[in-house]
């Protein structure tokens, strides 16, 4: 079974520790590249987000609290991130394009919270093994060479490597959860030359001077594509049924 969550890789708390860790990272939030030019200064995050007017606590789900700091965090993380990549604090797209973050920002808060409920309610577990793996992942993906350099990076970050790995364990039983949910299925041959013929069409109907193909060249490609998109909508009907069925309280 394919892993299904791309976007957070352990959980939100850490992917901004990650990320700054790493001067190469190039990773962009969905929703499109933020405008911006290279050189702009950092402004800090009380000047960016009204966070003054942020309560104690930012949301409530199930029983669960989002803690202002944590988010107040996030968010600054999220900050450094985007002046890393150029972004330009001034203007209104700007401003219009944090909002934007600081609600895509509580909405995967509460997702990750909801998910956690879920899978702890089914009593899942994560072994030692599944830990050092998906630990081992994190560090290739932030080029990190050691578990000593993971360590110093936490330690300045004010974090420790107890608490990435605790992530990671809640990561793997969200994991398994999702993939207990998720229903197998079949890509009939139907199916993919539907796809196909669809892509001719588009192809012609562009005007593109394009080879196609012949069916035979791509039908192995066309299957993981409606496999993954199979996949991504239970995915997204998972999540609904499950905040549905959630005690979720927004303070902000």
């Amino acid at each position: 079974m394919k892993k299904v969550i791309g976007a957070a890789i352990i959980s939100l708390t850490f992917i901004g520790l990650m990320a700054c860790s790493n001067d190469n990272s190039s990773e962009m939030l969905e929703g499109g590249q933020p405008p911006g030019d290279a050189g702009n200064e950092l402004q800090s995050a009380e000047a960016l987000f009204n966070i003054e007017d942020y309560p104690e606590v930012i949301a409530v789900v199930n029983g669960e609290e989002l803690e202002r700091e944590v988010y107040v965090t996030a968010l600054e993380e999220e900050a450094l991130m985007l002046q890393a990549q150029g972004f330009d604090f001034q203007g209104e797209e700007a401003a219009e394009y944090l909002t934007m973050l600081e609600q895509q920002l509580l909405e995967q808060f509460i997702t990750e919270k909801t998910l956690n409920f879920e899978a702890e309610k089914a009593g899942l577990d994560a072994t030692d093994e599944e830990v050092k793996q998906e630990l081992e992942t994190v560090m290739a993906q932030n080029q990190i060479p050691s578990e000593e350099d993971l360590v110093q990076i936490l330690e300045q970050q004010g974090a420790s490597i107890d608490e990435l790995r605790d992530d990671i364990a809640m990561f793997v039983k969200r994991q398994k959860f999702i993939e207990q949910q998720l229903d197998s299925t079949t890509i009939t041959d139907e199916q993919i030359q539907e796809e196909y013929d669809n892509l001719v069409a588009q192809i012609e109907e562009s005007g593109e001077d394009s080879e196609i193909p012949p069916l035979e060249e791509v039908q192995g490609e066309i299957r993981d594509y409606l496999e993954m998109e199979h996949q991504e909508g239970q995915y997204a009907e998972i999540l609904e049924r499950i905040r549905e069925e959630s005690d979720i309280t927004i303070n902000i």
